[in-house]
């Protein structure tokens, strides 16, 4: 598929919407899991995943 010169600011509209639109998904997601979790009685501190270099 080849763009006009004319077309290029409004496909790159369209993808700037595209983008926000999957960066809020993955917010919402990510708090629903969070609840999910807090909900279930889920230990928060095990849930994360392990970012020390060694683990204890």
């Amino acid at each position: 598929m080849t763009a006009t010169a004319g077309a290029r600011p409004s496909l790159l509209r369209r993808a700037l919407r595209l983008e926000y639109l999957t960066i809020g998904w993955n917010i919402v997601e990510g708090v629903v899991a969070i609840a999910a979790a807090v909900a279930a009685g889920g230990d928060r501190r095990n849930s994360l995943p392990d970012l020390s270099p060694c683990s204890p």
